[in-house]
């Protein structure tokens, strides 16, 4: 009994990890390895482009209109 939960833990890991690793994956890279794209854009674009405008660009823009 404790295998199979065992192998059953094991299995769920490791397939979110698969899938999560083709989602953060460029379109590129997909095209190379698979022959297919399984996402048009991958997820980070977005996160990272928000996060970027709201962290690295406003504050700056703010502080050079401000001189």
């Amino acid at each position: 009994m404790n295998k199979k939960i065992l192998y059953l833990t094991i299995t769920i890991v490791l397939t979110i990890w698969f899938l999560s690793f083709i989602n953060h994956m460029p379109v590129d890279v997909q095209r190379i390895i698979f022959g297919y794209e399984f996402l048009k854009q991958p997820v980070y674009m977005d996160i990272y482009s928000d996060d970027y405008r709201s962290i690295f660009v406003q504050p700056c823009i703010k502080g050079f209109s401000e001189k």
